[in-house]
């Protein structure tokens, strides 16, 4: 299976990101894993079977394929990109802030989430610590434009394939859900936490966040331990796991038979909401 790496001092290094790549079927074929090790592993889903291996020197927190699954790229902690090829299973750029303190066109921190464009197989955002969007151009090797305001710390990047708006989930306090317009760089809204109708004021610091659908928005954090599930349209909360033994930390949506739901993991347990409304 996608097995935790050991360390030097024999303790595990877990996975930090996975993300799968799709035949001409539509059907699961490959998933890409990261690992803080600094691994990067390509699995077949059908045989479980590893196919290929690359090992950087820094710890790895994120990967996305493009839209055409010719290239992928990481983040990790020395604050770059790196942009790979998949049949060769090589580095073949990287990414990262130019030699100018004068503008900020790349990050200056850690890198928790890479998405590519839906449509657009070079063009790709990243977030971090560094409370930036960077948006890139795969073939450049410094950021084409930025975006402030957001502080990721995991999985709690994406791009409705729609409208191209993006959803950020940050790991603070307040305004932790946003919704960014893509062209414009320009904030669109900040997302509720709970239906208007409720008087639960937890507070939800967000690890992940995700699109689900054309109908729904996911999200999950830690301090209340909770994923909740918000309708787009009226930004109400239709539901929502609370008070989970860990914190929330990662989270995907799927349709089996026509039957939306969203799936999160939290300490060892993994939890399934459908979506059926």
């Amino acid at each position: 299976g996608i097995n935790a790496e050991y360390g030097e001092d024999n303790k595990k290094l877990p996975v930090t990101c996975i993300r799968f790549k799709h035949n001409e079927n539509k059907e699961l074929y490959v998933l890409n894993a990261t690992y803080s090790s600094g691994h990067v592993r390509l699995w077949y889903v059908t045989s479980k079977q590893m196919g290929k291996e690359i090992k950087e020197d820094v710890e790895l927190f994120c990967c996305d394929f493009n839209c055409s699954f010719t290239k992928f790229s990481t983040g990790g902690d020395d604050y770059k990109i790196r942009i790979y090829d998949v049949e060769k299973m090589a580095c073949i750029n990287l990414l990262s802030k130019g030699e100018s303190f004068e503008k900020m066109d790349g990050h200056a921190s850690r890198v928790f989430a890479t998405k590519y464009h839906p449509d657009n197989e070079h063009v790709l955002l990243s977030c971090g610590w560094d409370n930036t969007i960077q948006i890139w151009d795969d073939r450049v090797g410094h950021a084409v434009r930025r975006i402030f305001g957001a502080h990721v710390c995991g999985d709690s990047l994406d791009m409705d394939p729609m409208y191209y708006h993006i959803l950020t989930g940050s790991w603070r306090r307040d305004n932790s859900l946003q919704v960014w317009d893509f062209d414009s760089g320009r904030l669109i809204k900040n997302v509720p936490m709970q239906s208007q109708s409720s008087t639960d004021k937890t507070v939800c610091h967000l690890y992940c966040a995700k699109w689900a659908g054309n109908d729904f928005i996911a999200c999950g954090g830690s301090d209340n331990n909770a994923m909740r599930v918000i309708e787009k349209s009226s930004l109400q909360t239709i539901g929502i796991l609370d008070n989970l033994n860990r914190g929330c930390y990662t989270l995907d949506y799927n349709e089996s038979n026509g039957i939306p739901y969203v799936v999160c993991a939290s300490g060892s347990a993994i939890y399934f909401m459908s979506l059926n409304v």
